[in-house]
């Protein structure tokens, strides 16, 4: 069986431009008054820790019990980003599917999305 192949420097820079891409667009969609250069900078690599957390905590949990053993042998290691990120690819299956829904998650969360809420039934609100 062959092995997925690792992704390309040119591949891992795209990540990243989408990446600093999507959270620009949630500082500018949370309307942040006055913000200087050095305050929006924090608050990206702010943003960026959070996001990190984040998938990292949704792929954890998207584990079979016994990948879970794998990869936090994987850490103990101290293998790189790259055979981490490499070993969530091959075992969580629809990979880029599971990153788009953890990344929009992450947005709803962030910018404070309301929940649906049914109408009461029968009468005015």
């Amino acid at each position: 069986m062959d092995q997925p192949q690792q992704p390309t420097d040119q591949q891992q820079q795209q990540a990243q431009q989408n990446l600093d891409i999507f959270i620009n667009n949630l500082i500018d969609q949370k309307n942040f008054k006055d913000l200087t250069p050095e305050v929006r900078e924090e608050l990206r690599k702010d943003i960026l820790d959070r996001l990190d957390d984040f998938i990292m905590t949704r792929t954890i949990a998207a584990f079979s019990d016994e990948d879970v053993e794998k990869f936090d042998k994987l850490l103990d290691e101290n293998k790189s980003m790259d055979d981490i990120r490499q070993f969530a690819v091959d075992h969580i299956p629809n990979y880029t599917e599971f990153l788009t829904s953890v990344l929009l998650e992450f947005r709803d969360i962030y910018l404070g999305a309301p929940k649906q809420v049914p109408a009461p039934a029968g009468g005015d609100p």
